[in-house]
């Protein structure tokens, strides 16, 4: 009987790791379901507006948020597994997305309809795919980037991984810029830990930001008919520009031996007018 006893209190502890990882991947797929934009065509019956199912879907999102984090805190080694696994299914999703969206700028008016809403639904799953990712990670790290839980659990090692697979990513579609700059942003707490990430962020960061190039020269004034698309170009621009600004001040002491060399090529890209002011 002691040995049936002894091995259910072995085995307890094994379930509830178990059930952590199970609820942390049925919330992953039930966030990846919900939109980023809204308007009147996407709202379901129970929702009377886009408004009020907007509303709702930011109240799931931010008690999934609560749920995973103390998820992550009980079980950070099962956790972080489970979103490295959904986080590489999302970044295909995503640069899919990306790929169909470049592959069609300059086209849409020479699209027949059907190709426009093959289009906009892609895309859709892209932004959808990639919000999901950047809530899971805002969710765990700040419990994961722990210096006594990344050295308890090793958790070092996978951590980074995660970060390079982020930063490895580039966006030409806004949208899918500025909620890559979220994602990168959400790690700001591991480079006290993992200084000698800093600089890959960072170049990162000026890649990721070039890759929505600018049609004229950043010290000139806006265009005199500013479109949607420059509006939504520089929101992305400007969201990739703030990783760095927010990253400093959660790791000041890991920037003050790159300051100088950061300065510099500030300046140089903002001599060539490849910088607008306030990025």
């Amino acid at each position: 009987t002691s040995g049936h006893g002894q091995g259910a209190a072995l085995l307890l502890p094994l379930l509830l790791l178990l059930l952590l990882q199970l609820l942390v991947q049925g919330l992953a797929q039930q966030l990846v379901r919900l939109p980023v934009r809204f308007d009147d065509a996407d709202v379901p019956l129970w929702a009377d507006s886009a408004a009020d199912y907007k509303d709702a879907v930011g109240q799931f999102r931010s008690q999934a948020k609560l749920v995973i984090r103390a998820a992550a805190k009980l079980a950070p080694s099962p956790v972080l597994n489970s979103v490295a696994a959904f986080l590489q299914e999302g970044l295909q999703t995503a640069a899919n997305s990306n790929s169909a969206a470049t592959a069609a700028a300059g086209s849409e008016a020479t699209q027949a309809p059907q190709q426009q809403q093959a289009l906009r639904r892609q895309l859709r799953q892209g932004h959808m795919a990639l919000e999901a990712v950047v809530i899971l990670l805002e969710s765990v790290l700040p419990s994961l980037c722990d210096a006594s839980i990344v050295t308890t659990a090793g958790l070092g090692e996978g951590l980074a991984a995660l970060l390079q697979q982020l930063m490895a990513q580039r966006y030409r579609e806004p949208l899918l810029v500025t909620l890559h700059a979220r994602g990168l942003e959400s790690f700001s707490k591991l480079i006290p830990l993992a200084p000698e990430l800093l600089v890959p962020l960072l170049l990162a960061s000026f890649e990721c930001m070039a890759a929505l190039q600018l049609e004229q020269s950043g010290q000139l004034p806006p265009p005199a008919k500013v479109t949607l698309q420059w509006k939504e170009d520089a929101m992305a621009r400007l969201a990739m520009a703030k990783v760095m600004l927010n990253v400093a001040k959660e790791a000041p002491s890991a920037f003050l031996p790159h300051l100088e060399a950061l300065v510099a090529r500030i300046q140089q890209l903002w001599d060539a007018g490849q910088l607008r002011e306030g990025e």
